[in-house]
């Protein structure tokens, strides 16, 4: 989901600056789409932790879509993990609640 966040916010950016119109959007339907894989239980990371990046069009339009889908009855709860590299943190969340989060050994 990384890397449709990536493509929505580059389309995003471009739309903003004049250098895309507004009808040659493609990727308008991803937020949809995520929202959709979030309701089968699919984990969304907030903030891109290979580039310290935090998507804010992507996670908002993601929500938003979130929201609509469940209309307007959302409740949220975020966990989140901070620690030093390598000490099990995907490994617990993973273990916690079901999730597939990519786990490295180092």
């Amino acid at each position: 989901m990384r890397e449709l966040g990536q493509f929505y916010e580059a389309e995003c950016s471009m739309v903003k600056e004049g250098k895309m119109a507004e009808s040659q959007r493609q990727f308008t339907h991803l937020p949809g789409r995520a929202a959709d894989l979030m309701l089968e239980g699919f984990p969304m990371e907030i903030i891109d932790g290979a580039i310290s990046n935090i998507p804010l069009q992507w996670v908002t339009d993601v929500l938003r879509q979130l929201d609509a889908k469940l209309g307007g009855r959302s409740r949220m709860l975020v966990p989140m993990v901070l620690g030093v590299q390598s000490t099990g943190k995907s490994t617990l969340l993973n273990t916690m609640f079901g999730l597939q989060f990519a786990v490295s050994s180092g």
